[in-house]
């Protein structure tokens, strides 16, 4: 039954979306250790997880646009107006389903915002420390046309594990 699969379309994203919030806090503190080869296999499983989470969104909006012209409504009718016409019992079960899943969303983006902010101020603070230790190379170049330019010298390579 289509409405069973939307359902467990719905819980399975849910589920996908909760283990990558709680990556994006793995790869946080991943980051914040300086275990930079870490970082790198962490990135690659998120990837691969993301990817998954695409492939189930995709079904459960097929799914979802299947039910709906099968049910005869509009193309931009809403999940909510769409379970609003269910019988009480569908209804409750897929209503919690659908509010779990937008915590969810919530909840990844909470934490995307929290690692972008980490990132950022690592970022800024390595930035700081480099334009310390180096106050030569601090400001722009610029050529005579008025275009930033490139330092003729190679650059600088910083160890991985600073």
């Amino acid at each position: 039954m289509p409405l069973m699969e939307i359902k467990k379309l719905i819980q399975e994203e849910t589920r996908l979306l909760v283990r990558f919030a709680a990556a994006q806090e793995e790869l946080q503190a991943v980051m914040g250790r300086h275990g930079w080869k870490a970082v790198n296999k962490k990135l690659e499983a998120m990837r691969r997880l993301s990817a998954r989470i695409e492939e189930v969104e995709q079904n459960r909006e097929a799914c979802y646009r299947a039910l709906k012209a099968e049910a005869g409504l509009g193309e931009d009718e809403a999940f909510d107006q769409f379970i609003a016409r269910l019988p009480a019992g569908e209804r409750r079960e897929l209503k919690e389903a659908y509010i779990e899943l937008k915590l969810a969303v919530l909840r990844a983006k909470g934490q995307a915002g929290r690692l972008g902010y980490f990132v950022q101020t690592l970022s800024d603070s390595l930035r700081r420390v480099l334009e310390e230790a180096f106050p030569h190379r601090r400001a722009r170049l610029y050529a005579r046309n008025g275009r930033s330019q490139a330092v003729s010298e190679p650059a600088y390579m910083i160890n991985q594990r600073l």
